[in-house]
């Protein structure tokens, strides 16, 4: 499992004159792309060290036989067991694209 951060950029849509940067990176066929914002990255739980260190990769490699359209909710389920009730204090997106090539 390969791991790609991302330079830090304005979210899409916050600022109308942003200049946003190209980043590139190859996938193959077959290849599973999950994307999370750092409200799942960044996620603490009573102390630990955030959720995106090593629980999100355990959390990734849990879904990795799930259809893409089911890994988002299972993930942020292991983010809601992660943070024991804890409120969030931000937005937690997943989203997961299964990489099939050009046809």
């Amino acid at each position: 499992m390969a791991h790609f951060p991302f330079d830090a950029q304005m979210p899409l849509g916050m600022a109308e004159d942003t200049v946003y940067t190209t980043q590139r990176f190859t996938v193959q066929p077959g290849d599973r792309l999950v994307f999370v914002s750092d409200g799942v990255f960044d996620a603490s739980g009573r102390g630990r060290e955030t959720f995106g260190h090593r629980s999100l990769a355990r959390s990734i490699l849990a879904t990795r036989l799930l259809p893409a359209a089911s890994v988002p909710q299972e993930i942020l389920r292991h983010l809601s067991g992660y943070r024991r009730a804890e409120r969030s204090e931000d937005d937690a997106l997943v989203v997961c694209l299964d990489w099939r090539g050009k046809d």
